[in-house]
């Protein structure tokens, strides 16, 4: 696991999750920025969702695409 770009990166990615999850999808693993030394940085847990439906955003774009640095 490496580091997104940036820590607006991983808040959008973060974002998504809380998305999918209003959305009706469920988290099956992950979906958090980990604990320990890593909770400073720009890390997302690996992360799995099963979308409720192929319409929700979660399964019409690019998560984990590239993203500008701040």
């Amino acid at each position: 696991m490496g580091p997104l770009t940036s820590k607006l990166h991983r808040d959008r990615v973060l974002n998504y999750v809380s998305v999918a999850r209003e959305q009706g999808g469920e988290v099956l693993t992950g979906g958090t920025s980990p604990d320990g030394e890593l909770a400073a940085g720009c890390y997302v847990e690996p992360t799995v969702v099963r979308a409720k439906s192929t319409q929700d955003r979660i399964a019409q774009e690019e998560v984990f695409g590239p993203s500008s640095p701040c």
